[in-house]
């Protein structure tokens, strides 16, 4: 098991010196965001949603959260953002000092 896990390290390694060191700044956003789209994907899966097309709407929303962040200009979503993440966070905190 362990030695397997050594084996994946390693070519996801190798795999991410490739795409930094290798490749032109212009493709590795879209190799990025087809990491990102297969990590979505799995996360799904762990989120337990069961069915084919949730596992896809989720996805595919997630592509398009990446995509739009990827191509609009930062102030155009800075704000909106940080709003967003400070709202969770202090649901988080208070999720936690709850428990």
């Amino acid at each position: 098991m362990l030695l397997a896990r050594f084996i994946t390290a390693v070519i996801a390694l190798a795999a991410v010196l490739i795409v930094l060191f290798v490749l032109p700044a212009s493709v590795i956003p879209p190799v990025v965001l087809l990491v990102v789209s297969a990590a979505a994907w799995e996360w799904s899966a762990l989120a337990q949603l069961t069915s084919i097309p949730l596992r896809a709407a989720y996805a595919l929303g997630i592509v398009g959260l990446c995509t739009w962040l990827w191509l609009a200009p930062p102030d155009q979503y800075f704000g909106p953002l940080l709003g967003v993440s400070a709202i969770w966070w202090l649901c988080a905190f208070i999720a936690v000092t709850r428990y």
